[in-house]
Parts: structure tokens; C-alpha cells; sequence
């Protein structure tokens, strides 16, 4: 399967978060194609992303982030649902476990 994780802008660049970097290596350990777009480090716009978006070829988009980047995080499901009507996304970290309802229902 191929699997985009996205790590979502939201603070000064160091080096990718290590929960990503853990769920990338466990699913390349379990034989996915892994693709990984640090949005942190790589500063764009929706219009680039979605054209990021667009190119790539995955199956399931992995997005996570602090519950400040909910709004980024709610763009960038849309514009995959738009683009992959049938690829799930899942959320991850805080922006999923702080308010599970709003995203679900958003």
C-alpha cells in the first residue's frame, strides 16, 4: 500500500517529529511505500500542496500535528477527498486526540 504522512507546519524547523518518524519505519518494516512531505520545513501554500497532492500517488493519507494546526489539517483532508474521494485519512497526534468530535464532524 502507499501511504503519504504529512507533517503539518507549526514551528521552527529541527528534524521530523520522532512519533512520524516511528510510523513511517513501522509501516516500511510491514512492506508500505512510504512517502513523507514535511510541510514544516517545505513552506507552502494550499495551491502548492495541492499540487503535491495531485502528483503523488498514495492510498492513504497519514496526517497528524498540535491541536494548532487543526485548520491545516482540515484544508489538507479536503483537498486529498477532492482529489482521492476513496483514500482514508488519518489523523494523528494532538489535532486527533484533543478534540476527536470536532474533527470528525469537521
Amino acid at each position: 500500500m502507499r501511504i503519504l504522512l504529512i507533517n503539518p507546519p507549526c514551528r521552527t524547523p529541527s528534524m521530523i517529529p520522532l512519533g512520524l518518524g516511528y510510523v513511517a519505519s513501522v509501516l516500511r518494516k510491514s512492506g508500505h511505500d512510504i512517502t513523507l512531505k514535511d510541510y514544516n520545513v517545505e513552506k507552502k501554500d494550499f495551491i502548492q500542496i495541492g499540487d503535491d497532492l495531485d502528483r503523488a500517488e498514495y492510498d492513504v493519507l497519514g496526517i497528524g500535528g498540535l491541536t494548532t494546526t487543526y485548520g491545516f489539517v482540515k484544508k489538507v483532508s479536503d483537498i486529498s477527498k477532492r482529489l482521492r474521494p476513496k483514500a482514508p485519512v488519518i489523523a494523528g497526534n494532538m489535532v486527533s486526540t484533543a478534540y476527536p468530535e470536532l474533527l470528525l464532524s469537521n
